[in-house]
């Protein structure tokens, strides 16, 4: 199946975050519109990141924010509020958040919101680690 194919392209590229890996991104969430699987929304949610995050870093913030949007829909996720208050996926809101600020220039509150990310990602890993 190329979709498989795709995913284990991606998961061997060394740059997660290049070109090459948000091309590949790109790709499978075509390969992957519209299946029902019950695992196909995680893994549409988890390509979106990966697509927000790659617009984010080559600073197309407005793509960004959407795709990142695209992403809390794909997990069905009621509130701002239920996202926020989950650990395991306030980063995903914050780096959101962070997009959309920059998108309009706010670049004050898009550094405090990707402070904060940074703050609850690192608060995780210590939580892991322990």
């Amino acid at each position: 199946d190329e979709g498989k194919d795709l995913y284990l392209d991606l998961k061997g590229e060394e740059n997660t975050y290049g070109d090459a890996a948000c091309e590949l991104r790109e790709k499978l969430l075509k390969k992957m519109a519209g299946k029902g699987d019950k695992d196909a929304a995680d893994h549409r949610a988890r390509v979106l990141l990966g697509l927000g995050l790659c617009g984010f870093k080559q600073g197309e913030y407005a793509i960004s924010q959407k795709r990142l949007d695209s992403c809390v829909s794909e997990m069905n996720i009621p509130n701002d509020d239920v996202l926020m208050q989950n650990p395991q996926i306030a980063h995903i809101g914050l780096i959101r958040q962070a997009a959309g600020f920059m998108a309009k220039y706010e670049i004050t509150q898009a550094t405090t919101a990707l402070r904060r990310c940074r703050e609850v990602v690192d608060r995780n890993h210590k939580k892991i680690l322990k």
